[in-house]
């Protein structure tokens, strides 16, 4: 996936100039909407056959504004002039099945939103709300740009081995843009590497964990926190990776054990700026060992 896009740069290139073009060709003349696909799987199919993105329309039926994008925007020809070499994809958030699948994944929490997504799913860009066709052709530019930079970074990764601070900012930019299993081997390499400062191997198990938690892997994510337990004893990432820990037993289920490493938490750590939040979550866990019982 990652070979396959950095080959695609001048492509890429060439695209933020049509895209730059649209918007001085804008035209207020509406044309007849271009026809947008429902199916997720069919669109990655298409986009990888075409080697294009694809454009993610996220709605729902309620939404005023998704609406008037649908009505105002999508048919001009600015917008289709800019998405003419993008897979063209419509899903309703709130469907119970692959749109709400999808809204869930990147965790869409505010409509009108759209996605630029690469064959394999990865972000290429997210623009939130209703902008006026020509103004939206440009945050579509922007983005894209801002794509295109990461994607010439990631071209000269190599060249960062020495560079941990760049490492895992290529990670985390990983982690935004959606692409998990690419962020989750760069995190586990960096924590494992014996010449990593301190606070860049410190965060990669904590991004590691969290992203593990995050996908409900409990079990990888109680191990990378162990881990992590077993080579730090204080500092900001440790706190908040001792934190974690109450929080994976807890969406397990297993109440005690959340309680008790949030007691213990409150023992070790009794000035740290976390003790608010646990002071929120105690009795919650305490009515929830209550009631187990």
């Amino acid at each position: 996936m990652e070979g396959g896009l950095t080959r695609r740069m001048p492509k890429l290139k060439r695209n933020i100039l049509i895209l730059a073009l649209a918007v001085l060709l804008f035209n207020v003349t509406e044309l007849d909407a271009s026809t947008f696909l429902t199916s997720i799987d069919a669109a990655k199919a298409e986009a990888k056959k075409k080697d294009h993105l694809i454009f993610v329309d996220l709605f729902a039926d309620w939404c005023g504004w998704c609406h008037r994008m649908k009505r105002d925007v999508f048919p001009t020809e600015v917008f289709q002039n800019a998405t003419k070499e993008m897979v063209l994809l419509r899903v309703d958030t709130e469907d119970g099945a692959e749109g709400t699948d999808l809204a869930r994944k990147y965790q869409i929490r505010r409509l009108p939103t759209f996605l630029i997504l690469d064959s394999d799913g990865l972000v290429a860009g997210t623009l939130y709300g209703y902008s006026p066709a020509e103004k939206f052709t440009q945050r579509m530019i922007d983005a894209y740009s801002d794509y295109l930079t990461f994607r010439e970074t990631l071209s000269r990764e190599s060249s960062f081995s020495a560079d941990y601070a760049k490492r895992l900012e290529i990670a985390e930019e990983f982690l935004r843009r959606g692409g998990v299993a690419q962020a989750q081997s760069r995190l586990r390499a960096l924590a494992g590497d014996s010449k990593a400062p301190e606070s860049a191997r410190d965060l990669s198990y904590y991004h590691l964990a969290a992203s593990l938690l995050s996908a409900k892997d409990y079990v990888n994510a109680r191990a990378t926190l162990e881990k992590f337990f077993a080579v730090q004893t204080s500092g900001d990432s440790l706190e908040r990776a001792r934190l974690m820990m109450s929080q994976v037993y807890w969406e397990q289920g297993d109440y005690p054990k959340a309680l008790a490493e949030l007691k213990s938490f409150k023992q070790k750590y009794p000035a740290s700026p976390l003790i608010e939040q646990v002071d929120v979550m105690l009795p919650q866990l305490e009515s929830a060992v209550a009631r187990k019982n």
